[in-house]
């Protein structure tokens, strides 16, 4: 099983009943001119796609005339997970840009395989592109690449902690319970009784790759990702496209007073969690490949007040993605016209 069809299965949402689109058993996007209710604890809205099954910018693509238009491919930050179709980051770039079209192509849980998967199966889909754009989520991307595999032995890791954790977070997310201290905090207690009692630690997304403790991991989700790349480079020749990467930081990787309470939490050392490793790993990687690449870890870190720009789950709320934009826009602009 890939991450994104885990993903899908696993998230405390609705997203089960999203109307996902598949070819030869690889999800390529959602149901063209559809809309869907997502909704979670901590949001509520209806997402719409256009004709090709992106989430929309709510945009005429044919009425483009000579403007480009660029695929972009991600998770759930690509997509704006968390915000209504207008607060997402990419139709806020849409709304500030004169000659460029953009494909919202973020599916959440996917990672760089699966987004590869989507371009190749569905180019000839697609209307004419020289250009994608790939969202790199430091977060957890590089612990999804490790999934994607149903070879890997993180799969299966943690398996049954893992489970009672997800089962912990449906329950005691719920509207009432979430507001309760005890039963918090009871969740909290018992995810730092198994982590100081067992190896293999119950973690929040992207510290298994930021715990310099975890060589193995590390190791495996570089080769990986070298795949993946190495691979992304033969269908470019092959397809007559080039590939561009922004690089987007988790709120623990830019705010060092969330990321402690995150080591609290979950009863971690935080003298072995090093935020920029899986920075550094897909940057010498983008690099060895050639790619062009904009890393917004830098600007993000300026905000002052990072914990508002985010959900507790991570993603990006409006504030967070007009954030984004503003980190984006120039250098965005700056590799569109150098490249």
């Amino acid at each position: 099983m890939s991450a994104l069809h885990s993903s899908l299965d696993s998230l405390a949402s609705n997203d089960r009943s999203w109307p996902i689109e598949k070819k030869d058993g690889i999800v390529v996007g959602f149901k063209p001119n559809s809309s869907f209710n997502v909704y979670h604890n901590e949001y509520q809205y209806v997402a719409h796609t256009d004709e090709y099954g992106f989430r929309s910018n709510h945009i005429n693509y044919h009425d483009t005339g000579s403007h480009e238009i660029i695929p972009v491919l991600g998770d759930s930050w690509v997509f704006g997970l968390g915000v209504k179709d207008f607060e997402t980051f990419l139709r806020i770039l849409q709304n500030n840009s004169r000659n460029i079209s953009y494909l919202n192509g973020g599916i959440p849980g996917s990672c760089l395989a699966n987004q590869i998967d989507i371009i190749e199966k569905r180019v000839h889909e697609l209307p004419h592109f020289d250009r994608v754009f790939f969202g790199f989520y430091l977060g957890n991307d590089l612990e999804d690449l490790l999934k994607y595999d149903s070879s890997s032995a993180i799969e299966t890791k943690n398996k049954t902690h893992k489970g009672l954790l997800w089962t912990m977070n449906i329950w005691l997310n719920s509207s009432i319970l979430r507001h309760s201290y005890l039963v918090q905090y009871t969740k909290a207690g018992t995810i730092r009784l198994i982590n100081r009692s067992s190896q293999d630690k119950i973690v929040s997304g992207g510290f298994l790759i930021m715990d310099k403790r975890n060589v193995k991991e590390i190791a495996q989700a570089k080769s990986r990702l070298h795949e993946q790349l190495e691979r992304l480079k033969k269908i470019e020749d092959r397809l007559g496209f080039r590939s561009f990467f922004f690089l987007l930081p988790s709120k623990f990787q830019i705010g060092d007073e969330l990321r402690q309470e995150q080591c609290n939490y979950y009863n971690l050392d935080s003298q072995f969690i090093d935020p920029e490793i899986p920075r550094r790993l897909v940057s010498d990687e983008l690099k060895q490949f050639e790619f062009t690449f904009v890393d917004l870890t830098y600007c993000m870190r300026k905000l002052r007040n990072p914990e508002r720009c985010f959900y507790v789950r991570d993603h990006l709320n409006s504030l967070g993605n007009e954030a984004l934009f503003n980190c984006l826009k120039d250098p965005l602009d700056s590799m569109l016209s150098n490249n």
